[in-house]
């Protein structure tokens, strides 16, 4: 076991910031659901009490378990420290620093008030996980897939990644019991973007710009035009699709 602390001292009320699964039998529930095995480097963010900790040591190549909280942290240096594949790191896992080229993928049942600043965190990594299985409350989830209408980050999430709810907890499978519903989201990461590394910052000045009002971008004539030759539908804007989305976007850009 490899331990790293930058002995932060801060404490975190963990009953309202975290609900654990301990069931190992859920969590080796969960894990069927991957594809992890023993050649993949995986990253855990807020292992707490390390039950998945330690079923992603059993599965996998090397675990890199990243706590905030320095009791936990100290637990879990005490609970591993006859593993050999396993790196604990008591810090921020938004002031982590992740892979620059090696692949990794993540499994983590993430703290639920910070979900959407990790998913931004990996979005706008230059090497961002190739896979992610992630717990988090229903309704975060919806919002990233885009559900039940396209919001700006599911637009930008799925330039990247194929989002999709693979399993739905029961409220009792944690602890301490959440007062919402919860699932494991599993993100895949496109083989090729939909969106280049030269187009990023255009594409997402447009969904910001166009997300709730298209006349800030395009004219009555050209809005006709997208109607008439490209056959989306704008009537409502909550109804267009991602791909009526990347289509809008790629009007915009011949037509600039």
């Amino acid at each position: 076991m490899k331990a790293k602390s930058n002995n932060y001292r801060g404490k975190v009320d963990i009953s309202v910031s975290q609900n654990f699964i301990t069931s190992k039998n859920t969590i080796y529930k969960l894990i069927k659901k991957t594809n992890i095995s023993k050649n993949d480097f995986i990253i855990e963010i807020g292992p707490g009490k390390g039950h998945i900790t330690e079923v992603l040591c059993e599965k996998s190549y090397w675990v890199t378990a990243i706590e905030l909280d320095r009791n936990l942290y100290e637990n879990l240096v005490n609970k591993f420290k006859s593993k050999n594949n396993v790196t604990l790191i008591n810090k921020d896992f938004l002031n982590c620093k992740l892979p620059k080229k090696r692949e990794y993928k993540v499994f983590s049942n993430i703290p639920f008030y910070i979900t959407t600043k990790i998913i931004k965190r990996f979005l706008e990594e230059l090497n961002p996980p190739t896979e992610m299985w992630l717990v988090m409350e229903k309704g975060a989830a919806k919002r990233f897939m885009g559900i039940p209408r396209e919001n700006k980050l599911s637009l930008l999430l799925k330039t990247k990644f194929d989002i999709k709810i693979v399993h739905y907890f029961k409220r009792e499978d944690f602890h301490p019991m959440p007062s919402v519903d919860c699932v494991l989201v599993y993100f895949k990461r496109k083989y090729k973007y939909d969106i280049s590394k030269d187009e990023w910052n255009e594409y997402t000045s447009f969904i910001s710009k166009s997300i709730n009002n298209l006349r800030d971008v395009f004219t009555k004539n050209q809005i006709h035009a997208v109607i008439k030759y490209l056959g989306i539908n704008l009537n409502n804007i909550s109804e267009v699709s991602y791909n009526d989305w990347i289509q809008l976007f790629r009007y915009k850009q011949k037509i600039d």
